[in-house]
């Protein structure tokens, strides 16, 4: 099983517990876990379904697919107390270590668009004193071109819906992602509330978070993008 290919090869733990194919080459799995490197929950999935376009792309570790529907997922991004990345940036950073080398990894997942329904992504760090967690949820919308190349991740978000844990109402989220071992892009960002419209293109950097006017090293970008856009949120609101 490919599950089973990806746990050996690049040290992660993902879990299915149920998988159902069909004769048209559709594929539905249920019940899935991606434990982080303390063996907690950093992702788990009520239910995937998809198609794929050659199985036997898959014994060359080419994921290839079509539509993807997620329904039911719970996104964990924990900072551990001592750690300075967070367990996503360590997961991801396992799809780089294949090779003893520096050639970049032949590791490839990718999907025509992601349809994402009933999500919630927690954010939180234990290095931060009284610091409570950022959440998103009931994240409902679209991501196309989804690619995941080595540790790296692409795609672009179209309207994404949530609320966040301050009660705001976000409407829509776009925005041209890029995520890589040195920074991630929001480009082409457009963020929507009822009373509130922001346009910007934002960069965080692996080892903190940049812009023109202040740089605040050490702070992990995964939560810096949150705060940032809920700054921007409450400046307009503001205003």
């Amino acid at each position: 099983m490919a599950t089973n290919y990806l746990n050996d090869t690049f040290k992660t733990n993902i879990v299915i517990n149920k998988v159902d194919l069909s004769f048209l080459g559709s594929i539905k799995l249920k019940e899935i876990e991606i434990k982080d490197h303390h063996l907690d929950s950093l992702i788990n999935v009520r239910s995937l379904t998809t198609s794929i376009f050659s199985y036997k792309e898959i014994l060359q570790n080419r994921l290839e697919f079509d539509d993807i529907y997620l329904e039911g997922v719970n996104f964990i991004i924990k900072t551990y107390e001592g750690d300075d990345d967070s367990a996503f940036s360590i997961f991801t950073d396992k799809f780089d270590d294949e090779n003893e080398d520096d050639s970049p990894s032949d590791f490839l997942l990718t999907s025509t668009v992601i349809h994402l329904v009933s999500t919630n992504l927690i954010i939180y760090d234990e290095n931060v004193i009284g610091e409570k967690a950022v959440t998103f949820k009931n994240i409902k919308g679209d991501i196309y071109n989804f690619k995941i190349l080595g540790p790296n991740i692409y795609g672009n978000i179209k309207e994404l819906n949530f609320v966040e844990n301050h009660g705001i109402e976000v409407q829509d989220l776009t925005s041209d992602f890029t995520y890589t071992q040195e920074e991630m892009k929001l480009l082409n960002t457009v963020l929507k509330t009822e009373t509130s419209n922001v346009l910007t293109d934002i960069i965080f950097y692996r080892n903190g978070y940049f812009n023109k006017q202040s740089t605040f090293s050490k702070k992990k970008f995964e939560y810096s993008i949150i705060s940032s856009l809920i700054i921007l949120i409450y400046h307009i609101l503001e205003n």
